[in-house]
């Protein structure tokens, strides 16, 4: 590999838009440790402490952080600030979250830190054990920029700046170590979990509870169309046929959906026994009806380019770049 492959790249953001000087290409390897800034993108790879984002072009910042030690201790007395930036396309104010990460210096047990954004605060303590994780909720509105402060009481001497051999060598004052800043994933199956499991426990109460009725009924009362559901829905399963014959002639109807629903009660068994399975699908197919047509995995369609749950549908972010709530 020649010299020009090997040479370092060296980026400025504009601090306005998070825009990066150069996008020398469409993927960006990255460390999820990184405090100073991060490659806006999908993160296509998470592997051993290494991002690779699909960044396309041109390159833009997620999120740029000031007032930091390149390494992430905080500078003594100054509160240390991360600037997160709109999206590509964000049409409207959109409230994200951010996980912390925080460590006290290894001689000092505990040491206080503050948080705030334009949407959320708090104030929490850091140990030189355990690594302390918090999120802080931040509204971005979509043209400039929303901050997040970051502000320790007190410092200490800390370990020097391993940027090279002198500067290790020296001390220096710092607050907290900031060892994480990363956009916090939110578990797909928790929140599905949370949006379908109400949903999903009420119609298993009121299937439970209609069944109760339903299977007290031993025999079709309505001729002769019950009659003729019972025969279509028998087709169906012992002809594994979505087309049910009665006496081998093709029923020719629109109204062949209940017979498919309830054919597998009579797969199996004596007739008897039949009817009670039916009688007690009956009671599922009914009470299902408590289901939301938008309650899906994947959610409600959305028009393109509007917000996401996500957005602040109760407030909007108001104010300029620089003083902004949600």
């Amino acid at each position: 590999m020649d010299a020009e492959h090997l040479s370092q790249l060296y980026l400025d953001f504009d601090p306005r838009t998070g825009r990066a000087s150069a996008s020398p290409t469409r993927y960006v390897a990255q460390s999820d440790k990184e405090t100073r800034f991060r490659i806006a993108g999908t993160a296509i790879s998470d592997t051993r402490d290494m991002l690779l984002i699909d960044a396309g072009q041109p390159w833009r910042s997620d999120w740029l952080s000031f007032d930091l030690y390149d390494d992430g201790w905080t500078l003594p007395g100054v509160p240390a600030k991360v600037r997160v930036y709109p999206t590509t396309g964000q049409r409207g104010p959109v409230t994200r979250s951010l996980s912390l990460g925080f460590r006290a210096p290894g001689d000092v047990a505990n040491r206080r830190v503050d948080v705030a954004s334009d949407a959320e605060r708090w104030h929490d303590t850091a140990t030189n054990g355990a690594t302390l994780l918090r999120p802080i909720k931040v509204c971005v509105p979509p043209k400039g920029y929303a901050t997040v402060r970051i502000a320790t009481p007190s410092s200490s001497p800390v370990y020097g700046d391993m940027r090279d051999l002198n500067a290790a060598g020296r001390h220096r004052e710092g607050g907290v170590l900031l060892v994480q800043i990363a956009p916090r994933r939110r578990d797909r199956r928790s929140v599905l979990m949370r949006r379908v499991g109400p949903i999903l426990a009420l119609w298993c109460g009121l299937a439970i509870g209609l069944a109760a009725l339903t299977t007290r009924v031993t025999d079709w009362f309505a001729m002769p169309n019950e009659l003729l559901y019972e025969r279509r829905a028998i087709s169906v399963a012992q002809g594994l046929s979505l087309l049910p014959r009665v006496r081998g002639e093709l029923v020719a109807t629109y109204d062949q959906l209940y017979p498919v629903l309830v054919a597998p009660a009579f797969r199996f068994g004596t007739i008897s026994h039949d009817l009670w399975a039916a009688h007690a699908l009956d009671a599922w197919i009914m009470s299902s009806a408590c289901i939301p047509p938008s309650c899906s995995p994947a959610g409600s369609a959305r028009p393109a380019g509007s917000p996401t749950p996500s957005a602040c549908s109760r407030s909007r972010c108001r104010g300029s770049s620089s003083r902004r709530s949600c």
